[in-house]
Protein backbone atom coordinates (compact mmCIF):
# COMPACT_ATOMS: atom_id res chain seq x y z
CA UNK A 1 0.00 0.00 0.00
CA UNK A 2 1.24 3.53 -0.73
CA UNK A 3 1.45 6.27 1.90
CA UNK A 4 -1.61 8.29 -0.04
CA UNK A 5 -3.59 5.39 0.55
CA UNK A 6 -2.78 4.43 3.71
CA UNK A 7 -3.29 8.20 5.18
CA UNK A 8 -6.15 8.22 3.14
CA UNK A 9 -7.97 5.45 5.38
CA UNK A 10 -10.57 5.66 8.16
CA UNK A 11 -8.43 5.09 10.75
CA UNK A 12 -10.93 3.50 13.27
CA UNK A 13 -9.71 4.45 17.20
CA UNK A 14 -12.29 4.23 19.10
CA UNK A 15 -12.09 6.76 21.98
CA UNK A 16 -8.25 7.13 20.91
CA UNK A 17 -6.81 9.75 18.39
CA UNK A 18 -3.96 10.72 15.90
CA UNK A 19 -1.40 12.43 18.37
CA UNK A 20 1.48 12.72 15.22
CA UNK A 21 0.90 11.70 11.37
CA UNK A 22 4.56 11.61 9.67
CA UNK A 23 5.91 14.20 12.25
CA UNK A 24 9.09 13.97 13.94
CA UNK A 25 8.67 12.72 17.80
CA UNK A 26 11.76 13.42 18.51
CA UNK A 27 15.30 14.25 17.12
CA UNK A 28 15.70 10.79 15.65
CA UNK A 29 12.39 8.92 15.15
CA UNK A 30 9.37 10.21 12.80
CA UNK A 31 6.48 7.05 12.98
CA UNK A 32 3.84 7.58 10.03
CA UNK A 33 1.27 7.34 13.31
CA UNK A 34 1.24 7.29 16.71
CA UNK A 35 -2.43 7.08 18.46
CA UNK A 36 -2.83 8.36 22.32
CA UNK A 37 -5.73 8.29 24.34
CA UNK A 38 -7.68 11.24 26.11
CA UNK A 39 -4.65 11.99 28.55
CA UNK A 40 -2.20 12.09 25.84
CA UNK A 41 -0.32 8.82 26.69
CA UNK A 42 0.97 7.18 23.33
CA UNK A 43 -1.10 3.68 23.15
CA UNK A 44 0.11 2.52 19.51
CA UNK A 45 2.45 3.84 16.90
CA UNK A 46 2.19 2.61 13.09
CA UNK A 47 4.53 2.29 11.31
CA UNK A 48 3.64 1.64 7.52
CA UNK A 49 6.32 -0.22 5.70
CA UNK A 50 6.45 -0.98 1.80
CA UNK A 51 10.49 -2.30 1.57
CA UNK A 52 10.32 -5.87 3.21
CA UNK A 53 14.13 -5.37 4.58
CA UNK A 54 14.09 -7.23 7.62
CA UNK A 55 16.99 -5.01 8.75
CA UNK A 56 15.05 -2.27 7.90
CA UNK A 57 11.95 -3.71 10.24
CA UNK A 58 14.20 -4.65 13.55
CA UNK A 59 15.56 -0.75 13.32
CA UNK A 60 11.64 0.29 13.31
CA UNK A 61 10.82 -2.27 16.37
CA UNK A 62 14.09 -0.78 18.08
CA UNK A 63 13.57 3.29 17.12
CA UNK A 64 9.90 2.81 18.22
CA UNK A 65 11.03 1.24 21.60
CA UNK A 66 14.15 3.66 22.31
CA UNK A 67 10.67 6.28 21.97
CA UNK A 68 8.64 4.73 24.11
CA UNK A 69 11.42 4.05 26.96
CA UNK A 70 11.66 7.88 26.72
CA UNK A 71 7.99 8.86 27.07
CA UNK A 72 7.81 6.05 29.97
CA UNK A 73 4.92 4.35 28.27
CA UNK A 74 3.78 0.75 27.04
CA UNK A 75 2.50 1.13 23.54
CA UNK A 76 1.80 -1.78 20.72
CA UNK A 77 3.96 -1.05 17.60
CA UNK A 78 1.77 -2.07 14.53
CA UNK A 79 3.83 -2.77 11.39
CA UNK A 80 1.67 -2.57 8.39
CA UNK A 81 3.82 -4.56 5.53
CA UNK A 82 3.12 -4.84 2.25
CA UNK A 83 3.70 -8.84 1.59
CA UNK A 84 5.96 -9.16 -1.20
CA UNK A 85 6.82 -13.19 -2.50
CA UNK A 86 9.78 -13.41 -0.91
CA UNK A 87 8.39 -12.01 2.87
CA UNK A 88 5.80 -13.33 4.26
CA UNK A 89 3.95 -12.04 7.91
CA UNK A 90 5.54 -15.53 9.25
CA UNK A 91 9.01 -15.45 8.56
CA UNK A 92 9.34 -11.32 9.32
CA UNK A 93 6.84 -11.96 12.56
CA UNK A 94 9.98 -14.81 13.62
CA UNK A 95 12.99 -12.56 13.19
CA UNK A 96 10.95 -9.45 14.50
CA UNK A 97 10.26 -11.89 17.74
CA UNK A 98 13.58 -12.82 18.23
CA UNK A 99 15.35 -9.30 18.55
CA UNK A 100 12.12 -7.97 20.48
CA UNK A 101 12.58 -10.74 22.90
CA UNK A 102 16.62 -9.66 22.91
CA UNK A 103 15.32 -5.92 23.56
CA UNK A 104 13.01 -6.75 26.42
CA UNK A 105 16.03 -8.45 28.24
CA UNK A 106 18.11 -5.74 27.98
CA UNK A 107 15.33 -3.26 29.71
CA UNK A 108 16.31 -1.68 33.11
CA UNK A 109 12.99 0.20 33.41
CA UNK A 110 9.87 -1.22 32.92
CA UNK A 111 8.72 1.11 30.09
CA UNK A 112 8.78 0.18 26.38
CA UNK A 113 6.93 -1.31 23.52
CA UNK A 114 4.07 -3.86 25.09
CA UNK A 115 4.30 -5.61 21.85
CA UNK A 116 5.16 -5.69 18.19
CA UNK A 117 1.97 -6.56 15.44
CA UNK A 118 2.59 -7.37 11.85
CA UNK A 119 -0.30 -6.85 9.95
CA UNK A 120 -0.69 -7.17 6.01
CA UNK A 121 -1.47 -4.40 4.52
CA UNK A 122 -4.42 -5.69 2.75
CA UNK A 123 -5.41 -7.01 6.25
CA UNK A 124 -5.15 -3.42 7.41
CA UNK A 125 -7.48 -1.87 5.14
CA UNK A 126 -9.99 -4.64 5.29
CA UNK A 127 -9.88 -4.28 9.25
CA UNK A 128 -10.46 -0.30 8.16
CA UNK A 129 -13.00 -0.98 5.55
CA UNK A 130 -15.17 -3.55 8.04
CA UNK A 131 -14.90 -0.91 10.90
CA UNK A 132 -12.51 -2.75 13.44
CA UNK A 133 -11.06 -0.44 16.13
CA UNK A 134 -7.29 -1.01 15.83
CA UNK A 135 -5.85 -2.45 18.80
CA UNK A 136 -9.03 -4.20 19.71
CA UNK A 137 -9.29 -7.95 19.73
CA UNK A 138 -11.24 -8.28 16.12
CA UNK A 139 -7.74 -5.96 15.03
CA UNK A 140 -5.17 -8.09 16.39
CA UNK A 141 -6.85 -11.18 15.22
CA UNK A 142 -5.71 -10.52 11.83
CA UNK A 143 -2.08 -9.95 12.96
CA UNK A 144 0.89 -12.17 13.74
CA UNK A 145 1.55 -11.03 17.22
CA UNK A 146 5.53 -10.73 18.26
CA UNK A 147 5.12 -10.33 22.62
Amino acid sequence: MKETAFFKLRHVLGSNHIASKRASVNKYYRPDLTIADSINTVRMIIELESSTSRKGLVGAVIKAEKYSVDLGCRPLLIIVLHQRTNTTIDSVGEQIRHYFQWIKSMRLRGYGLCKVAIIADKEYRASCVKGEVIGSDSFLSRCRICA
